[in-house]
């Protein structure tokens, strides 16, 4: 069972500036977390639907998990139709590293033109 505070917290990440203040964002669904654990993402926390659990035993098994209701599922989510699964991941910090040649760095680039014109 999910405490109302942790309930809030992940409502909270639903935000982006809480995202960025806890760095931690929310995964939801079976392919996202099969990849996830995979990946080299620090996964803080797991909770899962016992139906889910039941059906999906092989990809759990070497991570702690919490069980969680349906209903509890619905609240926190922040997708319409919840999935069965989710988890709570850390925000990579990214470290830059300088060397002699020219850097730059973009963020935002929605038109490759506007790009095209930068690199020219």
């Amino acid at each position: 069972m999910l405490s109302k505070n942790k309930i809030k917290h992940f409502n909270s990440l639903s935000l982006n500036k809480f995202r960025g203040q806890h760095q931690e964002f929310i995964l939801e669904g079976t392919k996202s977390i099969e990849e996830l654990l995979k990946s080299s993402f620090i996964t803080k926390e797991i909770i899962a639907t016992a139906d889910w659990i039941h059906q999906n035993p092989l990809i759990l098994k070497d991570f702690p998990y919490e069980v969680i209701t349906d209903r509890e599922m619905q609240q926190v989510s922040q997708m319409k139709t919840p999935p069965a699964v989710l988890a709570l991941v850390a925000i990579p910090t990214l470290h830059w590293k300088m060397n002699q040649g020219l850097t730059l760095g973009l963020a935002g680039i929605n038109d490759p033109g506007n790009l095209g014109t930068i690199v020219r």
